[in-house]
This record gives C-alpha cells, structure tokens and sequence, in this order.
C-alpha cells in the first residue's frame, strides 16, 4: 500500500521525462538553493566618480548626486 507521500512523488515524476530519485530530486534542490545570490550594487560615490572620469563636468556630477543610484547607472549607461 502506497503512502499519500508516495503518491505525491509519483504525480510529480510523471510530470518529467526522466525519473526522479530521490537522491537526484535532493540534489536538485540543494544546488538551487546554493545559487542564490544576490548583486552588489555600486556606490552612488563610484558611480558619481565613473561619470566625472569620462569628461562630465564637476557641476554635472554634484547636480547627479541627488538622483537616485538606478538614474546614476543610467547615465553612466547612456555615456559608454
């Protein structure tokens, strides 16, 4: 007699072409939770030096210093 786990497990194999262990169905799990990770965003310092180093001028960049760190990246973007 099957367990309502067992069942389960067979409901979700049939949904794969290939069958599942559980010893592969473990692994599966244990390497997608070790690929979480997350960005490291720049600075708003950085950011503000990258856009004065390709020739903005000093005024520019302090005016750049109030907006935010994703309207920096943008122009640092339009600049490249």
């Amino acid at each position: 007699m099957e367990t309502p786990s067992q069942r389960g497990f067979k409901k979700f194999e049939k949904t794969y072409a290939f069958p599942l262990t559980f010893p592969t169905w473990l692994c599966i799990i244990l390497i997608m939770e070790n690929k979480k990770e997350t960005a490291k965003r720049p600075s708003k310092k950085v950011l503000m030096a990258e856009i004065q180093a390709k020739g903005v001028d000093v005024k520019i960049v302090q005016s750049l210093g109030r907006a935010n760190i994703d309207t920096l990246v943008f122009v640092k973007d339009l600049l490249s």
